[in-house]
């Protein structure tokens, strides 16, 4: 707590706790379509849905993969159905699926599989504290509140150096669906990864320290979201190293 209220405004925390707001401040980093509901009339919906007859649905507030829902257009839900149905679900925002790397897609191909990097801006420099590769379980979602498994990554070479853990303290050498290893793998484009968060990192000065969720396309990384809370289970599970040097460094006078 004394590290985030040292490092993220209060006034701009919204940004990242609000899902419409993340889409309007980081779009452009984001590489997919995405409508946020309230400012479509029901045409622009239809037509995004008909374009997109798979989609995710989201809802503001929420976190550990709650509210955040897979759909498909079929014979018994239609685009004007699926409209009504996001409207009585109150969903706020929809977005077209995302065709993640192969090579990301090959660890376990049910899920977008994502990389949590936590950032922390001193002195106008960006420095990345940790990383941890995230996969899906058997699910669609890679969140380890949701029984997703994780595995920490060396920030400077994009390589995964530890095996996988699950929220409950389970270890596991290779992913238990596909029988990929863990250790060894290297994050496509992970100069790519840098790079972009180089630029993220400056879009909300307020928020300094982040854990901000990563996909890798075959056209290069792409944002999911940020946390300005990053899942301090998340940073020290992994490799079962203890994180007090990231509050003494950035929080500590």
């Amino acid at each position: 707590n004394k590290l985030i209220a040292a490092m993220n405004r209060t006034e701009d925390r919204h940004v990242l706790d609000r899902k419409t707001d993340l889409v309007e401040v980081y779009r452009d980093f984001m590489h997919r379509e995405i409508l946020v509901l309230d400012h479509a009339d029901e045409d622009e919906v239809l037509a995004f849905l008909n374009r997109h007859p798979v989609f995710f649905a989201k809802k503001n507030f929420t976190f550990s993969a709650k509210g955040v829902e897979r759909f498909a257009l079929s014979d018994t839900m239609d685009a004007k159905a699926a409209y009504q149905m996001l409207l009585r679900e109150k969903f706020d925002l929809i977005e077209e699926p995302i065709a993640q790397h192969p090579e990301m897609a090959r660890l376990h191909p049910g899920s977008v599989n994502t990389i949590r990097v936590v950032t922390a801006m001193k002195d106008d420099a960006m420095e990345i504290v940790f990383a941890a590769l995230k996969t899906g379980n058997g699910g669609a979602v890679d969140n380890m509140n949701a029984g997703g498994l994780s595995a920490a990554v060396d920030v400077r070479t994009g390589e995964v150096y530890t095996d996988a853990i699950v929220k409950n303290g389970g270890s596991f050498v290779a992913h238990p669906v596909t029988g990929v290893r863990y250790q060894g793998f290297q994050i496509p484009m992970w100069d790519e990864v840098r790079m972009m968060l180089e630029q993220v990192c400056r879009v909300t000065p307020g928020l300094r320290f982040v854990g901000w969720d990563v996909a890798i396309t075959k056209n290069g990384p792409i944002l999911i979201e940020g946390n300005y809370i990053p899942g301090y289970d998340l940073l020290q599970l992994p490799d079962m190293t203890g994180r007090m040097w990231i509050v003494r460094k950035y929080a500590e006078k």
